[in-house]
């Protein structure tokens, strides 16, 4: 790229980004909640999308313009969730924008909290979509893991099962007496047994 490397983004171009990945989302290409290569081709391939994108920055925005964006929203989805997740006394309003709630119960939290004081008044636009993307992706505490540690543990794991294309079912054989038929609650298959 020239030296236009940093975007400036708009709240539509925001609002067009977060459609297209809803889009993408839906589509299932974002399994595991990772983004894969064809939700990036299919988001820059999008007119529509493109369209307002470069009328707006120009005709040159890349995948990584995308995907630093991208970050800024997850970044932004996930202050707000952390801040305001569980507490009592605030409300969504999506006319507004805002998390709303009386002066006191503000006040008592940016007491706690003194990041907060920036929410009070400022607008967190598509909230609503970001909420549909990111909110049953975010892992916490310690078994938490990037998209990064994700690839990796998976390549491990590819790499460490081996299946034998040769077997044949014939070899796997079930005993009629490893079924609990007594019981129709305990609906549990066998571990199955291998004889060579």
């Amino acid at each position: 790229m020239s030296g236009r490397d940093h975007v400036v983004w708009t709240n539509e171009m925001d609002n067009v980004l977060i459609n297209a990945m809803l889009e993408e989302d839906h589509k299932g290409n974002r399994p595991e909640g990772t983004w894969n290569t064809r939700a990036f081709d299919n988001m820059l391939q999008m007119k529509w999308t493109m369209c307002v994108l470069r009328a707006t920055f120009g005709p040159v925005i890349q995948k990584s313009n995308i995907k630093n964006r991208m970050k800024t929203l997850k970044r932004t989805f996930a202050e707000c969730k952390d801040l305001f997740h569980g507490l009592s006394g605030f409300a969504w309003n999506p006319v507004t924008k805002l998390f709303e709630a009386t002066f006191d119960v503000w006040k008592q939290l940016i007491q706690e909290k003194s990041e907060a004081r920036k929410r009070m008044h400022t607008p967190i636009n598509n909230y609503d979509k970001l909420y549909e993307i990111y909110s049953e992706q975010r892992a916490i505490g310690e078994y938490a893991k990037s998209a990064r540690e994700k690839v990796r543990r998976w390549q491990r794991e590819e790499s460490s099962s081996q299946i034998d294309l040769n077997d044949t079912f014939e070899n796997v054989i079930m005993f009629d007496s490893e079924f609990n038929w007594a019981n129709d609650n305990n609906m549990n298959s066998p571990e199955p047994s291998l004889h060579p």
